[in-house]
């Protein structure tokens, strides 16, 4: 009779599989539940180029912040590929520097992982 050997089950945490959409149904949950207004661009086909994924409200606070997935990366600016009209087509970096020269105005990029840590609820909650 063959001995069958199983592996360990390797532990992985909820922030390493989180997709960007899960994080962001649950920032966004979590901002609504402490009275933040928010602004979400529904499909970035129709929306400027880089612009984060979530503006919130709560007076007098501001909050910029671009979600990605453990791995994501931020987009950087770039040239349209039109021959008779090129324009630069700012990337996300720059779109969280803009906002983040902007007096008053917090920008984060938040990750799943800060989820696990309860960075994104303290900041919502303050």
């Amino acid at each position: 009779m063959a001995t069958v050997r199983f592996d360990p089950v390797k532990l992985v945490s909820a922030a390493a599989v989180m997709s960007e959409t899960q994080l962001q149904n649950t920032v966004t949950d979590m901002a609504r539940s402490f009275g933040w207004m928010l602004y979400h661009p529904w499909r970035s086909v129709k929306s400027e180029t880089g612009f984060p994924d979530l503006i919130l409200v709560r007076p007098p606070r501001v909050i910029v912040a671009e979600l990605k997935t453990q791995k994501g990366k931020i987009r950087p600016g770039r040239w349209t590929k039109s021959k008779t009209n090129p324009r630069w087509l700012p990337g996300q970096d720059e779109w969280l520097a803009a906002f983040g020269g902007c007096p008053g105005v917090e920008t984060h990029l938040w990750r799943p992982q800060d989820l696990d840590s309860g960075d994104i609820e303290r900041v919502l909650k303050s």
